[in-house]
């Protein structure tokens, strides 16, 4: 049987930046292992906590506890909005990064990431 990521939507943006840091020694071991899946495998899109968030250690109650899930689920729907993608659909790396224009990168960043514990990490180049 092929593997398949679960994936929820604003993940298809995190993980386009993804450093080698994160909230754990065991967030990162599985982000690490993601990443390195992504590249081969598809991804089902899902609503609600997916692949990466199983070893965060915010996941409580099958949510974020960390920014909220309200507001997880609301970045969860722009990005999916952006990409004109859907929940339950199935995409690999590659569909993401055609999608992924510098327009549609700004809008996340601008909508998603200003004020992110992260930004500095996946945006170093723009840091003073």
């Amino acid at each position: 049987m092929e593997q398949v990521l679960r994936l929820r939507g604003h993940h298809l943006f995190c993980l386009q930046f993804f450093k080698g840091e994160g909230y754990s020694k065991g967030f990162v071991e599985n982000l690490r292992k993601i990443v390195g899946r992504w590249g081969g495998e598809k991804a089902v899109l899902v609503n609600g906590a997916d692949d990466v968030c199983k070893e965060c250690p915010h996941l409580a109650d099958g949510g974020c506890a960390y920014f909220g899930e309200d507001k997880i689920r609301e970045e969860d729907r722009l990005a999916l909005s952006l990409l004109d993608l859907h929940v339950g659909d199935t995409v690999t790396k590659r569909d993401i990064l055609v999608k992924m224009t510098p327009r549609i990168r700004d809008t996340w960043r601008k909508n998603n990431c200003e004020g992110c514990i992260w930004e500095a990490i996946c945006f170093p180049e723009e840091e003073e």
